[in-house]
């Protein structure tokens, strides 16, 4: 048997609340749950309109 998982879709769904939830229930330390949750939680997209920055765009989960 073969099992394929697309791990990057599954990834993108990850709501930061639920990871914050889960690192609470198991009991990480306050220090390390805020350093996991600032290096997944500073994503940020650039735009550019007709080759003018545009703005930034903050998302909002997913991890990368």
């Amino acid at each position: 048997m073969t099992l394929k998982l697309d791990m990057s879709k599954a990834y993108d769904r990850v709501e930061w609340k639920f990871l914050e939830s889960v690192l609470i229930f198991i009991g990480f330390p306050e220090k390390w749950k805020n350093l996991i949750l600032h290096c997944v939680s500073i994503v940020s997209f650039s735009t550019l309109i007709n080759g003018q920055p545009g703005g930034e765009l903050r998302s909002q989960r997913g991890l990368r």
